[in-house]
């Protein structure tokens, strides 16, 4: 767990084995959470079953207007039980990889921001992998987010049934702010993943987008040292 001074954790670890930096949660939000446990677990248990697809059809239906949607004005996260997500940047044997976890947009990019100064790096952070927050929610992945780091892969893992992630203004900021040619993997085709895949937009964006044609073999992306 970080602090305001060190908001970054780099772990103790064996010779050869993986380095883990702790980039979220903060004392803060630990706090937060603790004020409210009792009424979070009551909520996540309320929560169990997945909205009805007709809900999630409707919500945040818009045209695929990259540069509207990337700037549209959206509000971060501050759930409590989201802000005491653990993310953890990962490397080992010259690949890295961010796992971004629930945590808030406001906690990880101090916490980059901070990492890259204490390494001497200039921002944007460069990593290989980057599995986005909140399961590319909108109100986690954003353009200063990007601004402190960048992937040459970014991962959505979710089905969409509970919340309709993942968000269209969350995707258009990593296609347009998330570095060269980014490459996107969804490990689900749906209405909100299967878009993507449209080999126009990729092409005129200059992206990639990976969506499985079978959702129980999932999706797998392997890295070279």
């Amino acid at each position: 767990m970080g602090t305001a001074d060190a908001p970054f954790v780099e772990l103790p670890r064996r010779a050869g084995a993986p380095r883990l930096t702790l980039l979220s949660p903060s004392p803060q939000s630990l706090a937060a959470l603790f004020k409210v446990w009792d009424r979070e677990l009551a909520r996540l248990a309320a929560s169990d079953e997945p909205a009805p697809l007709e809900a999630i059809a409707s919500r945040g239906r818009s045209t695929l207007d990259l540069e509207a949607l990337s700037a549209r004005k959206t509000a971060v996260d501050r759930a409590p039980a989201n802000g005491s997500s653990i993310a953890v940047l990962l490397e080992h044997k010259g690949v890295s990889v961010l796992l971004g976890a629930d945590a808030y947009p406001t906690v990880l990019v101090p916490a980059l921001k901070a990492l890259a100064a204490h390494r001497g790096e200039t921002l944007p952070l460069r990593v290989d992998v980057f599995k986005l927050s909140h399961h590319g929610s909108r109100a986690n992945v954003t353009i200063d987010l990007l601004k402190a780091v960048q992937a040459q892969h970014y991962i959505v893992s979710t089905n969409g049934s509970i919340f309709g992630h993942p968000d269209d203004e969350a995707i258009a900021r990593v296609i347009l702010g998330g570095g060269d040619k980014p490459v996107l993997w969804f490990n689900y085709s749906t209405a909100r993943t299967d878009k993507w895949a449209a080999s126009d937009i990729q092409k005129r964006f200059k992206f990639e987008a990976h969506v499985p044609n079978d959702d129980s073999r999932g999706a797998r992306l392997e890295i070279e040292p």
